[in-house]
């Protein structure tokens, strides 16, 4: 059941022309990582109950291990963008990146607060 909830809704996050895709096309590199972060988010917030299931390697299955694979592949050409165009924290990992989206998708329901919350990259 994992596998299959919510894989339609996931896949414009990481498939072309996805906002990965397509928001890097636009050239503004900050920019671009910003939304599809909150993107992500709101992804995440969305499937709060499902989010909060799958959590550690331990149970993912191939499907769930592949998109998390493209997720990370999307997040690390947009950070690695805006860090070479200086907008955001040179020492920002990835994996860290993601892990804290997540954490803030299920801590605050605020839009306005994970706003700011995700501001905290930005150099």
């Amino acid at each position: 059941m994992v596998d299959h909830a919510g894989i339609d809704e996931r896949q414009p996050l990481v498939d072309p022309p996805g906002p990965g895709q397509s928001l890097s096309a636009a050239g503004a590199p900050a920019q671009a990582l910003h939304e599809w972060l909150r993107l992500f988010m709101d992804h995440i917030a969305s499937k709060r109950d499902l989010a909060l299931a799958v959590t550690g390697d331990s149970g993912a299955t191939a499907l769930v291990a592949q998109w998390h694979a493209s997720m990370l592949d999307t997040a690390s050409g947009l950070l690695d963008a805006a860090r070479r165009a200086g907008d955001v924290r040179a020492d920002l990992d990835v994996r860290d990146l993601l892990t804290l989206v997540r954490g803030i998708a299920l801590a605050t329901a605020d839009r306005t607060q994970a706003g700011r919350l995700l501001r905290l990259i930005d150099r």
